[in-house]
């Protein structure tokens, strides 16, 4: 996981580059969407980068994609407080 790390500091440190770089490297894992809690992490904080770095369109691609990936998820989640916790920690409300 040093690509979730380097992402997590490199936006920290608004190197918005690094971070996006390192996220969609993380994306790009081989099956990673079955690690479904990292790869809705990825999403979102991938998301997270392209818009703080001013990129609105990919920002939205990634958002879209993300809220497709919490639709699916949030349904699997018995109870209905922890399904509404879940969607609003992923909203895209940067």
């Amino acid at each position: 996981m040093s690509l979730w790390m380097y992402g997590q500091v490199s936006l920290a440190n608004k190197n918005y580059r690094d971070a996006i770089q390192s996220f969609r490297r993380l994306l790009n894992i081989p099956n990673i969407e079955q690690l479904r809690s990292v790869y809705i992490e990825g999403l979102y904080h991938v998301s997270k980068a392209y818009q703080e770095y001013g990129d609105a369109n990919k920002a939205e691609h990634f958002k879209v994609l993300l809220d497709q990936a919490i639709s699916e998820d949030a349904l699997k989640i018995p109870a209905e407080e922890d399904r509404a916790f879940f969607k609003e920690k992923y909203s895209a409300g940067f």
